[in-house]
């Protein structure tokens, strides 16, 4: 693999992960915006507050085995379709009454986060793997 290469795949996952954090990181500020639009239980601030984690863990265990079963670029791949597509299912599919937006963003934050607890694993692998010497495995751990 080439030196291009090489930092290509090291640039996806160091992105992959900062797309997953602001994700993760976003649901306070929509919970206090929804507040303001929609009527909000004690159960649903919940659910979406810790969904994303519950999904995440799943992610790691899934994602972990098919990185070795696909390869890690196509599980890398994988993981960064789960968060796009629930990303974008929790803002295009929610609409209707209180409950049904809180349930459809819970479900796709769910998916988000089986795609965000995926790329963990995946890219510290991803740059382990790259690093051409353990030296430079110092350098590109921290950035991922």
């Amino acid at each position: 693999m080439s030196d291009e290469e090489k930092s290509s795949s090291l640039v996806t996952s160091a992105i992959s992960n900062l797309h997953g954090q602001y994700n993760f990181q976003s649901i306070a500020i929509v919970l206090v915006i929804m507040k303001a639009n929609h009527e909000q239980t004690g159960w649903e601030e919940s659910l979406l507050t810790c969904i994303a984690f519950v999904g995440a863990i799943h992610g790691q265990l899934l994602f972990g085995y098919i990185g070795d079963w696909l390869g890690r670029q196509r599980g890398l791949f994988l993981t960064n379709l789960f968060c796009v597509l629930g990303a974008l299912g929790s803002s295009i599919f929610s609409w209707g009454d209180s409950t049904r937006i809180y349930l459809v963003i819970a479900v796709c934050r769910f998916f988000l986060g089986m795609g965000v607890g995926g790329t963990y694993p995946l890219s510290a692998v991803n740059a382990a793997e790259h690093s051409a010497t353990t030296s430079l495995l110092g350098i590109y751990l921290p950035t991922i």
